[in-house]
C-alpha cells in the first residue's frame, strides 16, 4: 500500500507541475496570477498571500480569474501542509470552476485533493477523485 501512495503521489506531483506550466504559459492570465505562481515555487508564502489577497479583491474578475487565483491558493496552502484548507477550499474551487464546463482547473482542484486527502491519513479516497480528475480530460 505504501508503495503505491508513494507511486501515486509522484504521478500526481507530476501532473500538477504539467498543468500548472500550461496555465501560467496561457497569454490571457492576469500578470499577478503568473507573479504569484512565482512566489510560490520560490517558497515566498507572505508575499504570494497578500498578492492573491490583492488580487482577489479587485472588481470586474472573470470567472476564470477567480478559479485560478483560488487553485494558487489551494497550491500553497497545500506546500504549507495546510491539508484540512486544501480539501475545503479544492472543493469550493471545484464547485466554482463548474461554470467553465470541462477544464484544467478543475483537474488542478482533484489533483490537489488527491495528494492531500494522502497526506492527510484518507488514501482511501484518493482513487474516486484521481477517477473524476481523469473524467475531465
Amino acid at each position: 500500500l505504501a508503495y503505491c501512495i508513494l507511486y501515486l503521489r509522484n504521478s500526481i506531483r507530476d501532473l500538477i507541475f504539467s498543468m500548472s506550466e500550461i496555465i501560467s504559459r496561457k497569454e490571457d492570465t492576469p500578470e499577478e496570477l503568473t507573479l504569484a505562481k512565482k512566489l510560490i515555487d520560490d517558497a515566498k508564502v507572505n508575499e504570494a498571500h497578500e498578492l492573491l489577497n490583492n488580487f482577489e479583491r479587485k472588481e470586474g474578475l472573470t470567472l476564470q480569474d477567480k478559479v485560478s487565483s483560488h487553485v494558487l491558493r489551494i497550491d500553497l496552502l497545500f506546500q504549507q501542509g495546510r491539508y484540512k484548507e486544501v480539501l475545503k477550499l479544492a472543493k469550493e474551487t471545484h464547485d466554482l470552476s463548474l461554470g467553465l464546463g470541462k477544464n484544467l482547473l478543475s483537474v488542478d482542484c482533484f489533483i490537489l485533493m488527491a495528494e492531500s486527502l494522502v497526506w492527510y491519513g484518507e488514501p482511501d479516497k484518493v482513487l474516486d477523485i484521481v477517477i473524476q480528475a481523469e473524467e475531465l480530460l
